[in-house]
């Protein structure tokens, strides 16, 4: 689960999350905080391209864990580079995780690692 406001949770394996992630500190509770391994592309969801795909909002697509996935407009649609799955990043969470790599991007791994477990007020 995640300690964004919308506490999503992501189910995997443990061998996925071990190839996808990689641990960066203790957080909250029992929480801990990692860092995606990989890369994603996405493409944002506007009108005109629900109206090109055809499409009205929202939309349901089958999730690679077989589940029914909702998509509205102004959502992300993303996918690994390798393009095997494709999921939605609801707008909000997708501006918070860009807002965050932009804030982290410039540190190494040390830096980022302080950042997170001493954050300034």
């Amino acid at each position: 689960m995640n300690q964004t406001e919308a506490g999503e949770q992501y189910i995997m394996s443990k061998k996925k999350f071990k190839n996808r992630y990689h641990y960066i500190c203790r957080a909250k509770g029992s929480f801990n905080c990692y860092a995606s391994k990989g890369r994603v592309m996405g493409i944002e969801l506007t009108e005109l391209l629900v109206q090109q795909l055809g499409l009205s909002c929202p939309f349901y697509f089958e999730t690679p864990w077989g589940e029914a996935m909702i998509a509205k407009e102004g959502d992300y649609i993303v996918s690994p580079i390798d393009r095997t799955e494709i999921y939605r990043i609801a707008r909000k969470e997708f501006l918070k995780l860009i807002e965050l790599f932009k804030q982290f991007s410039y540190l190494n791994p040390s830096q980022r690692r302080n950042a997170l477990t001493n954050p300034q007020k």
